[in-house]
């Protein structure tokens, strides 16, 4: 049982190297990356939760109002999709505040 628990433990420690040297590569294949990323999380940082779930909740109801007054059923689903798309963008921010945090308690 040991053995299974350090072989996740390694896999894990795997999966995290393999995540920062993707970062690199892709901050060295896109230059400006690290000031685009930064400057999303200043302004995400601002933006408290409300400011994601209220969209989110407008695009749902927006994508119904659509679905029952107009025939654009494709345009209904194509707004309907903005919701989870504004909820991950929340998310995002949540654990870039959490790892920020985390890092700080650290040092």
């Amino acid at each position: 049982m040991e053995q299974n628990k350090s072989g996740s433990q390694n896999s894990t420690a795997n999966s995290s190297s393999n995540t920062s040297s993707l970062g690199q590569k892709f901050s060295a294949a896109i230059p400006g990356a690290d000031a685009i990323t930064e400057k999303f999380g200043e302004l995400s940082e601002k933006m408290p939760s409300m400011g994601y779930v209220a969209p989110a909740l407008a695009s749902v109801a927006l994508s119904a109002g659509i679905s029952l007054f107009s025939k654009n059923k494709g345009l209904a689903t194509f707004v309907g999709l903005w919701g989870p798309t504004i909820l991950l963008l929340g998310v995002y921010n949540k654990l870039c505040a959490m790892e920020k945090s985390r890092s700080q308690d650290l040092h």
